[in-house]
């Protein structure tokens, strides 16, 4: 199912030059973008500025850190490596595609932000998954590919938060002796 959906959603590159550029754009520029967007959704408001910039930064540093990982102790060949006739948008690593660092980096940082703010966190939660896509449609990715790297980023920020809070709460405990 993995190869049906990839080979599915890899026929759109090559269809237009204009297509094509905007997959490279969203699948190797996009998340600059978006990690900007998180930056100035951080520091937009300056309440909870310390727990934001954990949840949010912290959370999807973690989760591209544990991406980086996996891709060591458990390689993965790329579209392109596994299947002769793949050619990719452009050239990118081997054997290190499971999960997509891109995907884990940009859904956790869409997590984050969508946890502080639905609205910001809904045009996140979009470029994400634009990302994520683009990066199969390009060919250097498996669909499971990015939906690992979607569901690492999500459970690590949500981690990263709830391990946030509940160090937070002891603490106070602490300092009121209760």
């Amino acid at each position: 199912m993995n190869q049906q959906l990839f080979l599915f959603l890899h026929t759109f590159a090559g269809t237009s030059a204009f297509f094509d550029a905007l997959i490279v754009f969203c699948a190797q520029y996009l998340i600059f973008i978006l990690a900007a967007y998180a930056f100035i959704f951080v520091i937009w408001k300056k309440d909870g500025l310390h727990e934001k910039t954990l949840t949010v930064f912290g959370g999807a540093s973690l989760a591209w850190l544990l991406s980086q990982g996996i891709n060591m102790v458990y390689p993965v060949a790329r579209p392109f490596v596994a299947l002769s006739d793949v050619v990719p948008l452009f050239t990118h690593g081997g054997y290190d595609s499971f999960p997509s660092g891109h995907a884990t980096f940009a859904f956790a940082l869409a997590a984050g932000i969508f946890y502080w703010n639905k609205p910001w966190g809904v045009l996140a939660v979009l470029a994400a998954f634009l990302i994520g896509v683009s990066r199969v449609i390009a060919g250097v990715h498996w669909p499971g590919d990015s939906i690992g790297g979607a569901v690492l980023g999500v459970v690590v920020v949500v981690s990263v938060h709830l391990l946030y809070q509940k160090t937070k709460d002891l603490f106070a405990l602490m300092r009121t002796g209760r």
